[in-house]
């Protein structure tokens, strides 16, 4: 008769993959130590189905997915996405009119845009 070894468990698990229910878990979940493909993707799966039912309970405690994100200004006050929209337009817009009036004015140039000033002083006197 063969001598068995020590540290071999013959009861512990099978090599069908049966799951030891008493083998360590990992914090991810997963049973530790050496596994085959199949029983990592067995328990993956289970591990998957759980997360998925827990994160769906707790969306019908808070009142389900269909809430609406609630965005506020910087005072604190609600805004609606379409007012907030609209408000960014508005401020884009003016900033696009005020960059187009300081092209054409840096694009004269300071001599140029001091000898209109007094060209239309002088016009004033004059008239």
């Amino acid at each position: 008769e063969r001598r068995r070894r020590h540290d071999s468990d013959s009861g512990a698990s099978s090599e069908s993959g049966e799951d030891n229910t008493s083998a360590k878990k990992m914090s991810s979940g997963h049973s530790a130590g050496l596994q085959n493909t199949s029983q990592f993707k067995k328990a993956e799966a289970l591990l998957q189905e759980k997360s998925r039912k827990e994160a769906k309970k707790v969306a019908e405690q808070n009142g389900g997915e269909s809430k609406e994100t609630v965005y506020r200004d910087k005072h604190g006050r609600r805004i609606s996405t379409d007012e907030d929209l609209s408000r960014h337009r508005k401020t884009k817009k003016k900033r696009i009119e005020i960059d187009e009036k300081e092209q054409l004015e840096w694009g004269k140039g300071r001599a140029q845009i001091q000898a209109e000033e007094e060209a239309m002083r002088e016009r004033s006197f004059v008239q």
